[in-house]
């Protein structure tokens, strides 16, 4: 079973910050996705559209268009599990 996004945030150089309906926080960089997954490729064209990024209505994934998501185990499983006393360094959200 996979844990449900609830909340996401897009943060500079194209960093993730996801909640887990456990409460759990991850940081997700996106960089290598970016360069190395074509379908990914417009969100280094469009800047404002990684910004646009938002959950899918049943926390399985997060997604920009109707093209481009990413799969909600995916940043469970490769993004950095974050906590109050490492979360002062992460980036402002992108507003």
């Amino acid at each position: 079973m996979f844990e449900k996004i609830m909340k996401v945030h897009p943060l500079n150089n194209y960093i993730l910050e996801a909640t887990f309906q456990d409460g759990s926080i991850r940081i997700f960089d996106m960089k290598s996705e970016i360069e190395s997954k074509s379908y990914y490729a417009p969100l280094k064209q469009d800047p404002e559209l990684f910004g646009k990024v938002r959950p899918t209505e049943t926390g399985s994934a997060v997604f920009w268009t109707d093209e481009i998501d990413m799969a909600s185990e995916w940043i469970w499983d490769h993004g950095d599990e974050i906590n109050s006393k490492n979360k002062q360094i992460i980036d402002n959200p992108i507003s």
